[in-house]
């Protein structure tokens, strides 16, 4: 048996009349490519966080809006970051809500962090507490102790019971994918925080590029 299958955005297309696609959604959009560099040092690298007791080391990387509809997210090193022959570094990629006070995110959003549920609701919590984060991107771990972590694609890696289906989630705005019920406005920052130290911490700079429509 064969599938002759199409995609609701096609449905939509060969519809009489047509129904209008959304962009980033089925129908074309400009992708936007947002960048962003951040300096790791030998000693922060080592510092991992412990949920509810401290915060450990965090890189924000890169903000976007909360109705960005993600396309593709990579995070790389100029060199590497844990010398240790075999490198225990662990950065958990979360989207977290942006920290600045004057950009449209709610004060009592700030700085949040949307949590990971099987039928999400909007549920935020504390860096501190770090219960069930969101890990959009998954968890991340170079894998030489002596070059740098070439440009490594994360998309939709999340790693909470493959909490994530790139296929869906790919096509709908952030806010959405947190199971929000309106888009509660402002920004959301990509944040790499440590979860498992360096064994051998060594500097170098952290980045992330991701590509969006809006």
């Amino acid at each position: 048996m064969t599938d002759t299958v199409k995609t609701q955005a096609i449905v939509n297309l060969d519809a009489i009349p047509v129904v209008p696609n959304t962009t980033g959604e089925g129908a074309p959009g400009y992708a936007k490519t947002v960048e962003g560099v951040c300096a790791v040092t030998a000693a922060g690298i080592a510092v991992a966080l412990s949920a509810g007791v401290s915060l450990g080391s965090s890189y924000r990387l890169v903000r976007l809006p909360t109705n960005a509809k993600i396309k593709k997210v990579e995070v790389f090193t100029n060199e590497a970051i844990d010398t240790h022959s075999s490198p225990d570094v662990v950065l958990d990629l979360n989207m977290e809500f942006s920290d600045a006070t004057f950009d449209g995110t709610s004060a009592g959003n700030q700085s949040q962090i949307p949590i990971w549920s099987a039928t999400p609701t909007g549920v935020v919590t504390s860096p501190l507490t770090y219960g069930t984060p969101n890990k959009l991107f998954g968890s991340v771990t170079p894998t030489s102790d002596s070059v740098a972590m070439a440009p490594t694609d994360v998309t939709f890696n999340g790693g909470i019971s493959s909490a994530y289906d790139m296929t869906l989630d790919m096509l709908v705005p952030l806010w959405k994918i947190f199971g929000y019920s309106d888009d509660p406005g402002g920004f959301f920052d990509l944040v790499a925080r440590v979860s498992t130290a360096a064994g051998t911490g060594h500097a170098g700079n952290l980045g992330a590029r991701v590509t969006y429509v809006d």
